[in-house]
């Protein structure tokens, strides 16, 4: 699998600056998977109006998941979507 890691600007704050362009990482698992992205969120000081990353591939670049900024994991697609439960 794989995770696609960003961040935008805040529109609600004038001097935000926090965009990080798109890039991917592998992982093995969607546990793993949240675990990387709060870590980046941490790492970036990002708060839930940077985040726009979270999206989890299959090896046929078919999303299959989506990591909220909570750490969350929901079904992709268009809002609301069940949320994927972790052991």
């Amino acid at each position: 699998m794989k995770l696609k890691l960003s961040a935008c600007n805040n529109e609600d704050f004038y001097d935000d600056n926090r965009k990080i362009k798109p890039f991917y990482v592998r992982v093995e698992s969607l546990k793993e998977a949240v675990e990387v992205c709060q870590k980046f969120i941490s790492e970036h000081f990002l708060g839930g109006g940077n985040w726009n990353g979270g999206q989890v591939y299959d090896d046929k670049d078919v999303q299959i998941a989506q990591v909220s900024y909570n750490g969350r994991v929901w079904n992709p697609g268009k809002w609301p979507q069940p949320e994927i439960i972790l052991d």
